[in-house]
C-alpha cells in the first residue's frame, strides 16, 4: 500500500472512531460500549468494502496503526467525557469530514481494484455509511441512515459520485479529485446540520 493511501486511511479511522467515541459519550455507554462503537464506526464501512471487493484480511486488520488510533479516539473520548458533552458542533463537524474521506477511500478503492464506475459509487457510499450503520445498531439505536434530519447517507453517496466523475469523465489527478469530493460532501453535509 503506498503511503499516500495509508495515510487516508488513517485518516478515516481517525474521523470515524472519533464520530463514534464523541456518540457514544453523548449516549452515555459503559467504556466497553464505548470502545465497541468507536471501533465500529472507525472500521465497520471498510472492513465491508474490503470484503465485497475480496481484499482479505481487511486493512483495517492487518495494520495495527489503525487499531491505535481507534482505542486513542475511544480513551481521548472517555477520559475527557466531560467537555465532549457539550461537543455537538464537533461531532457533526467530524462526521461531516469522516463520512466525505469514507466515501472517497472507497470509491478510489474500487476503482482500483477495477470496478466500473456504478459500483465504485456503490462501494463508496456503503464504506461511507457502514461503520455509523453498525455503530447504531451495537449501541441499540436507530440507525442515523433510517431517521430524519442531517443527510448523511445522500452526502457520502453524492461525495463518491463526485470522485468517481471526477476521475472517469473528468480525467482528474486521484489527489485532487479526493480534495475536491471531499469539499463537495463536507459542504452538502454541513448545509444540512
Amino acid at each position: 500500500m503506498e503511503w499516500k493511501s495509508a495515510s487516508l486511511i488513517a485518516w478515516c479511522a481517525a474521523a470515524g472512531a472519533l464520530t463514534g467515541g464523541l456518540i457514544a459519550v453523548k449516549r452515555s455507554v459503559a467504556p466497553t460500549g464505548l470502545l465497541a462503537m468507536t471501533a465500529a464506526n472507525a472500521f465497520g464501512g471498510g472492513v465491508l468494502r474490503d470484503v465485497l471487493l475480496g481484499h482479505s484480511p481487511p486493512v483495517a486488520l492487518v495494520h495495527s496503526r489503525y487499531l491505535i488510533v481507534a482505542v486513542s479516539a475511544a480513551l481521548l473520548c472517555f477520559f475527557a467525557r466531560s467537555i465532549v458533552h457539550r461537543a455537538r458542533p464537533l461531532i457533526d463537524i467530524v462526521d461531516a469530514v469522516g463520512t466525505a474521506l469514507f466515501a472517497t477511500v472507497g470509491a478510489a478503492t474500487a476503482i482500483t481494484s477495477g470496478l466500473g464506475p456504478l459500483s465504485a459509487v456503490l462501494i463508496g457510499s456503503l464504506n461511507a455509511i457502514g461503520g455509523g450503520l453498525l455503530r447504531d445498531i451495537i449501541s441499540g439505536e436507530t440507525p442515523d441512515l433510517t431517521r430524519p434530519g442531517p443527510i448523511t447517507a445522500l452526502a457520502g453517496v453524492v461525495t463518491a459520485v463526485a470522485y468517481v466523475v471526477l476521475i472517469d469523465v473528468g480525467d482528474i489527478d486521484s489527489t485532487i479529485a479526493q480534495l475536491l469530493s471531499i469539499a463537495i460532501g463536507v459542504a452538502l453535509r454541513s448545509v444540512s446540520i
